[in-house]
């Protein structure tokens, strides 16, 4: 009994100590994948990078991997459920799929497709998207060290002048549903995370603009994340959009335009193209806080409790 109640303390001690060494890794998801969804993909548009498809993908005419160089060659899209339509699959890269492929696929370029596990794709799947979790909720969790002014509604700016390491800046979803038009006050030096505080459902008719630094580009895409850590959906009706997005509790809409950027969601739906404009953070080690979610301290305090009161027991 003893022994139990040490151990019971150790396991609970070694809970926090393991969320204290929790790291970022945007390489899992955002920086190597054009798309990841949990749940279904019903699209007619292309994809330009990498998709992973933790559900089914839907739709008459969907193409994965344009913007791909051909060396070398790689899984373009992966898929965990069922693929309905004909999947047209560029410059000789790879589809993989756990469920049917009814209609096959058009490999341009000499590419395979391979019919593996489900049960081995939905635990790498499941792996990736553990990261896009936890990285949404430490972007979330970070002190800002950027503003944003929304005064202007035709020319909202995020101010991001950080020389090293993050931009971290917080904007509220309603200051992207009332119109008007956002931009960056200049060029970045490094990444910028823009948290998006507000959950449930966020309709987003904000344009990007360029009045400002001018939110446009592919090389500009690449350095910013908008992190919706708590929306359950969202819907594009901008004209496009610019950076890549976290939205791990997200079911996803597009009608216009185009996104810029990758895509991390529950699900998504829309006939627009995603662009591969991959998000380039690497977080420095040195620097970058360890914790994600700091451990309540009362909870720590019964840890320490409970190993006290064992100590105790012991020394009867």
């Amino acid at each position: 009994m003893k022994f139990k109640i040490l151990f019971t303390a150790l396991t609970f001690l070694g809970l926090f100590s393991s969320q204290a060494n929790a790291t970022v890794n945007t390489q899992a998801h955002v920086g190597s994948y054009n798309l990841i969804l949990q749940n279904d993909l019903q699209t007619n548009a292309e994809v330009e990078g990498s998709a992973f498809v933790g559900g089914d993908v839907n739709g008459n005419t969907i193409v994965f991997g344009a913007a791909l160089s051909s060396e070398p060659n790689v899984d373009a899209v992966t898929v965990v459920g069922n693929i309905s339509p004909k999947l047209t699959i560029q410059n000789g890269h790879n589809a993989v799929y756990g469920g049917s492929a009814s209609n096959g696929f058009n490999l341009n370029g000499g590419g395979s497709a391979t019919n593996v596990s489900q049960a081995t794709l939905a635990s790498e799947f499941n792996s990736i998207y553990d990261q896009v979790i936890s990285d949404s909720n430490y972007f979330a969790g970070l002190e800002t060290n950027g503003s944003f002014d929304g005064s202007d509604q035709n020319n909202k700016l995020i101010t991001a002048n950080e020389t090293s390491g993050l931009n971290v800046i917080n904007i509220n979803a309603s200051d992207l549903s009332n119109g008007g038009e956002l931009d960056l006050a200049q060029l970045p030096d490094v990444p910028v995370v823009i948290n998006v505080i507000g959950g449930g459902d966020i309709v987003i008719t904000t344009k990007i603009g360029n009045k400002g630094a001018g939110l446009q580009g592919d090389s500009l895409a690449s350095l910013v994340l908008w992190n919706f850590n708590t929306a359950t959906s969202i819907s594009f009706q901008s004209d496009g959009w610019v950076g890549s997005i976290l939205a791990p509790y997200a079911d996803v809409s597009s009608s216009t335009g185009h996104l810029e950027g990758a895509l991390a969601a529950k699900s998504y739906s829309g006939n627009v193209e995603l662009h591969n404009s991959l998000f380039a953070y690497t977080p420095d080690t040195s620097t970058t806080p360890s914790t994600e979610v700091p451990a309540p301290a009362g909870l720590a305090l019964i840890g320490l409790g409970i190993l006290f009161i064992t100590r105790r027991k012991f020394k009867k």
